[in-house]
């Protein structure tokens, strides 16, 4: 088999998906190939983009369906997802909510508690009252 020289020119660079082990990069591009149409094209390049691995060459509309695909794919399970999460913030609501019934529930409403005047308060002016943490005797004014 002779050895035949593929022809290519980068039309574009569109981005590094990946760096190997070996230092060559996945990258997607836009490539002419042999002096065709320029395609999207995803392969593996050395640094000089002299030597390139197998990839895979999509036209247009084939790397539109790509997208839309992914897109698609994505947001199936983002929604999915949010859906999930929402369930289990209304379940958290409701174990809640019946938790609070429960309490309300077992426990008696609590009595108004009536303030206890102290008797120094309520003693006539001039009146001789007994300090009981001290024992000392004392007049409120």
């Amino acid at each position: 088999m002779p050895d035949r020289k593929i022809a290519y020119e980068i039309k574009e660079h569109l981005g590094v998906i990946n760096t190997g082990k070996s230092g060559w990069n996945k990258e997607l591009n836009i490539v002419s190939w042999n002096g065709n149409d320029a395609k999207y094209d995803i392969r593996d390049w050395d640094e000089h983009h002299e030597k390139m691995s197998r990839g895979v060459t999509l036209s247009t509309w084939e790397m539109q369906k790509v997208v839309d695909l992914y897109l698609k794919n994505n947001t199936d399970k983002a929604v999915a997802k949010g859906r999930e999460i929402e369930e289990q913030r209304r379940q958290r609501v409701e174990i809640a909510r019946k938790a609070s019934r429960n309490n309300d529930e077992e426990q008696p409403a609590e009595e108004p508690v009536q303030e206890e005047r102290e008797y120094e308060e309520c003693a006539p002016a001039g009146f001789d009252a007994m300090d009981e943490s001290t024992g000392d005797d004392y007049t409120p004014f």
